[in-house]
């Protein structure tokens, strides 16, 4: 059993533009999308919620709003208390099918204590949590899910390869991703797929006779002008003086 507390919630809605204010909450915060989008920044990843969506804040992160809603915005948000217990949330998930609970519990939140007092309404957040992470792991294991697009990325990559053609090939939002291959492997997607493309540049230029050219096309760049500035901008050199500079190989028959 959890040993959560209920801090507050209600529901959100603003027709018009709007965005988040900057806030560093004392509490986790649950938010459930019922119309529109919201687009919040935690830390340094982007999120955006739409419809169905579920997000769920971290305490003592700053979070806020990265760009306007412009259209009908309505959205539960719930806050609670989890002091030194590690909940192993979910921190998006695409689809949440118990939405009818948030309902619930925001009614019995608007009425008084004495009718429904603080231990009932725990009790309600714990639920709710439980079947937060029973729902994402019906869904799949969230790391083997970023196992599978670090391994796709891997074989995949090249200059061509973006967050969004990785997003829409497994079907998920960009942000999801960016922050979910953050959690598992310390790095926003794009970041792994210049790991992988840099890797596979590096591979060529020590292991083949290939020149420069004809690198920078195997890899998908436009040109070679493209491939030579890419490689300096991560490497602080070019592909030719990293090629020389690891020139030497010591070779054995025995």
């Amino acid at each position: 059993m959890f040993d959560l507390r209920f801090a507050g919630m209600g529901l959100f809605e603003f027709n018009g533009e709007w965005i988040h204010p900057e806030k560093t909450e004392k509490t986790y915060e649950i938010i459930y999308v019922v119309n529109g989008e919201v687009n919040i920044c935690e830390g340094d990843v982007f999120l955006t919620a739409r419809r169905k969506n579920l997000m769920i804040l971290s305490p003592g992160v700053m979070h806020k709003g990265f760009k306007k809603s412009t259209s009908n915005t309505s959205f539960y948000w719930i806050h609670f208390h989890a002091d030194e217990v590690d909940l192993n949330m979910p921190f998006f998930m695409e689809h949440f099918g118990s939405s009818y609970i948030f309902k619930e519990l925001n009614h019995l939140s608007s009425l008084p204590r004495s009718i429904y007092p603080q231990y009932i309404l725990d009790a309600y957040i714990s639920y709710i949590v439980a079947q937060i992470i029973v729902e994402d792991k019906r869904m799949g294991s969230s790391q083997k899910t970023s196992d599978d697009i670090y391994e796709w990325v891997r074989v995949n990559v090249d200059a061509k390869l973006t967050v969004n053609k990785v997003a829409e090939h497994f079907r998920f939002n960009p942000e999801y991703i960016s922050k979910l291959m953050k959690k598992s492997y310390g790095s926003t997607l794009k970041g792994i797929i210049n790991q992988f493309l840099i890797s596979r540049a590096k591979d060529l230029l020590c292991n083949t006779n290939l020149n420069v050219s004809e690198i920078a096309a195997m890899l998908g760049f436009s040109d070679c002008t493209a491939f030579v500035n890419y490689f300096k901008y991560h490497e602080n050199t070019t592909p030719t003086k990293y090629r020389n500079i690891y020139s030497k190989t010591h070779m054995n028959i025995k």
